[in-house]
């Protein structure tokens, strides 16, 4: 048994204080906790808006996909119909390679303002209209064209060539001529173009659109 003698009682309960330091510290490591804890709700709180965006992104994406794939099978089932309508007519059970043949003045006839407007996808819904309006009936010069449209505020320069890349991309056998500078230069092209594939015995249809009057 220890005994402490009363004089050195006081020194004695010094031995049994907590250093200053090591309250500090404690108190130090708190406020870490508690900065870390509010760092990491304001992070989790960042995630949550993130990710909520890009739900709401993935959902436009999925529309505009949707969409695209919806002309798609629509175009789709406009050439098969054209196929089944073509396969049914008697010329074609002794001609194995039939061909049709649309061709357009574009000095002419210019395009729906609408369409243009739509630059590649207006392009590629013209040729559908083209192709379904050909099935239906079975059962300038870029420059000049492009300056009377742009004069006009059809559409932009942007959209115009985009149309004609949507247009031409729509079918391997869509194509856009660039048929010259003269003033009569698209008419003699489509003469051409009409002598030489009114001679094949494949073709049994031609397609004129020559002017708007």
């Amino acid at each position: 048994m220890w005994v402490i003698p009363p004089s050195n009682f006081g020194a004695s309960l010094s031995l049994f204080k907590r250093p200053a330091n090591t309250i500090a510290t404690r108190d130090e490591t708190l406020s870490r906790l508690v900065h870390l804890s509010s760092s990491m709700l304001k992070r989790n709180a960042d995630l949550e808006q993130r990710v909520a965006e890009l739900e709401v992104e993935l959902h436009v994406w999925k529309q505009a996909h949707s969409v695209a794939l919806e002309a798609s099978e629509a175009h789709n089932v406009q050439i098969a119909a054209l196929n089944r309508q073509i396969s049914g007519l008697d010329y074609f059970k002794s001609n194995q390679n039939p061909l049709i043949l649309c061709v357009i003045n574009g000095d002419e006839l210019v395009f729906n303002r609408d369409l243009l407007s739509q630059g590649f996808q207006g392009g590629r819904l013209a040729a559908q209209e083209i192709t379904k309006a050909i099935a239906e009936h079975l059962t300038k010069e870029e420059a000049d064209l492009l300056e009377a449209v742009l004069s006009n505020g059809v559409c932009t320069h942007e959209h115009f060539e985009a149309f004609y890349a949507g247009f031409s991309q729509a079918s391997a056998r869509f194509a856009v001529v660039d048929a010259g500078y003269s003033k009569d230069a698209a008419e003699a092209k489509i003469k051409e173009y009409l002598q030489t594939y009114t001679r094949f015995p494949q073709t049994i249809r031609v397609f004129f659109g020559g002017s708007s009057s």
